[in-house]
């Protein structure tokens, strides 16, 4: 997984923990594995299989052609008869988050992203400006950095202009929980200032006050999805290409018609 504590990958290990006890496996969990360290665990043989959550291309380059490899939230063209993608419409998912904005006549919007390079972020970042080609659009990136603070130095300059956003997307709920403490820092109110939407629908979004918009992104049926695919890969068995795993809005109390 990118990072251990993000909230996204916790459903998807809790997922993938379900599944694997029905077929006799064990989930052993990990971070940021670089070309070393996979290196030196796959040649010892410790593991029969091998699952990346939004993997990044290095990871993806670096990746043994032996070894079954189920890829979650990944390019479905990466699919092979040894490689199998576990596909998130997460493109999707972008689109109904902005619409949904649209539909409460949002003709301004802005977007908090991350500057990463995953297909899971190019994908969020390419569904989101296919759903805003005619509207005005703003759009600030958070550092890659896996820390809270450069999220919330984002959260405080997409804030700090003279004509502040009245309606945000945040490439996940982690940045629209700091849109919330930058917003409360000027005297803003959600969702009567600013309407606020996030992405992945964890449980940070049921704890913030109001709570949050969010596109859930079902973490848990995609580690129950890329761990049912190992488990037939590793009995021999033929697995066809995998569904792609549609995402929905949760509709909650932080978005308000423009006004």
């Amino acid at each position: 997984m990118p990072s251990i504590r993000g909230p996204l990958f916790a459903q998807v290990l809790a997922g993938a923990h379900d599944a694997a006890e029905k077929h006799g496996l064990t989930v052993v969990a990990s971070s940021n594995w670089n070309s070393g360290t996979m290196a030196r665990v796959l040649s010892a043989n410790q593991f029969d299989g091998l699952m990346i959550c939004s993997p990044n291309d290095r990871q993806i380059d670096e990746l043994p052609p032996s070894v079954p490899t189920v890829l979650i939230d990944s390019d479905p063209a990466l699919s092979t008869q040894n490689r199998l993608v576990v596909v998130l419409d997460v493109a999707g998912g972008m689109r109904t988050a902005v619409e949904h904005l649209i539909d409460l006549g949002h003709r301004s919007i802005s977007h908090l992203r991350y500057r990463r390079t995953s297909y899971s972020f190019r994908a969020r970042h390419a569904g989101f400006a296919d759903a805003t080609r005619s509207l005005r659009v703003t759009e600030f990136s958070i550092p890659p950095e896996e820390a809270l603070d450069p999220t919330l130095e984002t959260a405080r300059k997409l804030l700090s202009d003279l004509t502040p956003p009245r309606a945000v997307v945040c490439d996940d709920d982690i940045a629209a929980a700091g849109v919330y403490h930058a917003a409360a820092a000027f005297g803003m109110r959600v969702p009567d200032d600013i309407s606020v939407v996030g992405m992945d629908n964890t449980d940070v979004a049921g704890l913030l006050l109001p709570g949050l918009t969010t596109v859930d992104l079902h973490g848990e049926q995609l580690g129950n999805l890329g761990i049912e695919a190992m488990a037939a890969m590793l009995r021999g068995e033929t697995v066809e290409p995998l569904k792609e795993v549609r995402t929905h809005l949760v509709i909650r109390q932080s978005t308000r018609p423009a006004g």
